[in-house]
């Protein structure tokens, strides 16, 4: 009869491998060629905000991974309001559940809504691209569009995979 007992050891070690396999997949997806913006970068903090014990940790994994990969792609002061999108995925990744498909597409898109408001109107204000008016907001979140579409398909994608293997691994080795 297998032993299905709580066991410290698996949640020291599920505790662990969360976190670093997130690091891993972050890293790879925004450093190996990929299409504009379409990373794992939105579902690791959507994830992790739903999964990651305490959530202070879940929110900083996606920060981690920014501060990582911008030693290698440069840093500017636009990447604030980045970071600052993650942490508002993390915080939507809070309310997610786990095992149900509507609540992790709606925050998935959400969480995208979010990112794409918060980094372009970051754009707007600290650019200069663009004039510093309504008319320049708006033209600034039109030539956006396309990197919308393709952050909210990398967000929906890498979601589908991390929490479908997320609950494919918990049903198999986490059994109280």
């Amino acid at each position: 009869m297998p032993n299905n007992r709580f066991s410290f050891d698996r949640l020291r070690s599920a505790e662990f491998a969360i976190p670093v396999s997130l690091i891993v997949l972050g890293v790879l997806s925004r450093t190996l060629p990929h299409p504009p913006n379409f990373t794992a970068l939105g579902a690791v903090a959507l994830f992790a905000g739903a999964r990651v014990k305490p959530l202070s940790l879940g929110l900083m994994l996606p920060i981690a991974i920014l501060l990582g990969t911008d030693w290698i792609f440069g840093f500017s002061l636009d990447l604030l309001w980045v970071y600052a999108s993650m942490i508002l995925i993390g915080l939507l990744g809070a309310n997610t559940r786990l095992n149900k498909v509507g609540s992790i597409v709606g925050n998935g898109f959400l969480g995208s809504l979010a990112f794409f408001i918060v980094t372009n109107f970051g754009v707007w204000y600290g650019s200069g691209m663009y004039s510093a008016d309504y008319a320049g907001l708006m033209q600034c979140y039109a030539m956006a569009i396309p990197f919308f579409g393709s952050f909210a398909a990398g967000t929906l994608f890498y979601s589908g995979v991390i929490f479908a293997a997320d609950r494919v691994l918990s049903a198999r080795f986490v059994r109280a």
